[in-house]
Protein backbone atom coordinates (compact mmCIF):
# COMPACT_ATOMS: atom_id res chain seq x y z
CA UNK A 1 0.00 0.00 0.00
CA UNK A 2 1.46 3.35 -0.80
CA UNK A 3 2.22 5.63 1.83
CA UNK A 4 -0.50 7.28 4.37
CA UNK A 5 -0.03 9.22 7.68
CA UNK A 6 1.57 8.41 10.56
CA UNK A 7 -0.47 6.55 13.23
CA UNK A 8 1.08 5.16 15.78
CA UNK A 9 5.28 4.82 15.82
CA UNK A 10 4.92 1.02 13.36
CA UNK A 11 1.46 2.14 12.17
CA UNK A 12 -0.12 4.39 9.31
CA UNK A 13 -3.15 5.11 8.32
CA UNK A 14 -4.40 4.56 4.34
CA UNK A 15 -7.45 5.15 4.68
CA UNK A 16 -11.01 5.23 5.98
CA UNK A 17 -13.61 3.38 4.70
CA UNK A 18 -17.24 2.91 5.26
CA UNK A 19 -19.66 1.10 2.24
CA UNK A 20 -20.11 4.01 -0.50
CA UNK A 21 -17.86 6.79 1.23
CA UNK A 22 -14.02 6.84 1.22
CA UNK A 23 -11.61 9.29 2.91
CA UNK A 24 -7.90 8.40 1.52
CA UNK A 25 -5.03 10.22 3.49
CA UNK A 26 -1.67 10.73 2.53
CA UNK A 27 1.72 12.73 3.58
CA UNK A 28 2.71 13.05 -0.22
CA UNK A 29 1.08 14.81 -3.02
CA UNK A 30 2.56 12.01 -5.65
CA UNK A 31 0.86 9.46 -3.32
CA UNK A 32 -2.81 10.98 -2.83
CA UNK A 33 -2.56 11.42 -7.00
CA UNK A 34 -2.01 7.04 -6.90
CA UNK A 35 -4.72 7.11 -4.36
CA UNK A 36 -7.19 8.59 -6.60
CA UNK A 37 -6.21 6.34 -10.13
CA UNK A 38 -6.12 2.61 -8.20
CA UNK A 39 -9.84 2.86 -7.42
CA UNK A 40 -10.61 4.62 -10.32
CA UNK A 41 -8.88 2.01 -12.51
CA UNK A 42 -10.71 -1.00 -10.40
CA UNK A 43 -14.06 0.07 -10.77
CA UNK A 44 -13.62 0.57 -14.81
CA UNK A 45 -12.96 -3.11 -14.45
CA UNK A 46 -16.80 -3.64 -12.92
CA UNK A 47 -18.58 -1.26 -15.10
CA UNK A 48 -18.51 1.45 -12.49
CA UNK A 49 -17.33 5.01 -12.40
CA UNK A 50 -16.27 7.37 -9.35
CA UNK A 51 -18.32 10.97 -9.56
CA UNK A 52 -15.64 14.15 -10.04
CA UNK A 53 -18.80 15.35 -8.39
CA UNK A 54 -18.77 13.69 -5.61
CA UNK A 55 -14.66 13.89 -4.87
CA UNK A 56 -13.16 16.65 -3.02
CA UNK A 57 -9.36 17.34 -1.82
CA UNK A 58 -8.70 18.90 1.47
CA UNK A 59 -5.28 19.44 1.96
CA UNK A 60 -3.75 19.70 5.33
CA UNK A 61 -0.95 22.12 5.86
CA UNK A 62 0.30 21.51 2.46
CA UNK A 63 2.81 24.13 0.73
CA UNK A 64 1.91 21.69 -2.92
CA UNK A 65 -0.30 22.99 -4.83
CA UNK A 66 -0.31 20.61 -7.65
CA UNK A 67 -3.89 19.38 -8.48
CA UNK A 68 -5.01 16.48 -7.82
CA UNK A 69 -6.76 14.39 -10.82
CA UNK A 70 -9.28 11.99 -11.47
CA UNK A 71 -9.08 10.43 -14.83
CA UNK A 72 -6.95 13.62 -16.12
CA UNK A 73 -9.88 16.19 -14.58
CA UNK A 74 -8.56 18.33 -11.63
CA UNK A 75 -10.98 17.73 -8.43
CA UNK A 76 -12.00 20.31 -6.16
CA UNK A 77 -10.12 21.75 -3.11
CA UNK A 78 -11.99 22.20 -0.36
CA UNK A 79 -11.82 23.43 3.07
CA UNK A 80 -14.51 21.05 4.37
CA UNK A 81 -16.41 18.21 3.52
CA UNK A 82 -19.24 15.60 5.05
CA UNK A 83 -17.80 11.74 5.94
CA UNK A 84 -20.33 9.87 7.05
CA UNK A 85 -22.67 12.71 8.37
CA UNK A 86 -19.91 14.73 10.25
CA UNK A 87 -18.37 17.82 9.20
CA UNK A 88 -14.68 17.40 8.47
CA UNK A 89 -13.27 21.21 8.54
CA UNK A 90 -9.38 21.73 7.60
CA UNK A 91 -8.91 23.87 10.76
CA UNK A 92 -10.08 20.58 12.60
CA UNK A 93 -12.78 22.42 15.16
CA UNK A 94 -16.13 20.73 15.22
CA UNK A 95 -17.95 24.11 15.15
CA UNK A 96 -19.47 23.17 11.45
CA UNK A 97 -20.50 19.99 12.27
CA UNK A 98 -22.36 21.26 15.62
CA UNK A 99 -23.81 23.57 13.80
CA UNK A 100 -25.25 20.90 11.36
CA UNK A 101 -26.56 18.45 13.49
CA UNK A 102 -28.38 21.06 16.11
CA UNK A 103 -30.10 21.78 12.23
CA UNK A 104 -30.60 18.34 11.24
CA UNK A 105 -32.31 17.15 14.91
CA UNK A 106 -34.18 20.75 14.80
CA UNK A 107 -35.68 19.50 11.28
CA UNK A 108 -36.68 16.44 13.34
CA UNK A 109 -38.41 17.80 15.75
CA UNK A 110 -39.77 19.92 13.83
CA UNK A 111 -44.09 20.18 14.67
Amino acid sequence: MVGGVQWTLTTQLHDLDYAHDKCHLSEKLQNMQIKSDHPALGAEKTGLRISKEKTEVMRASSKQREKIKLKHEELEDVQSFTYLGSVVTLDGRADEDIKSRIGKARQAFKP
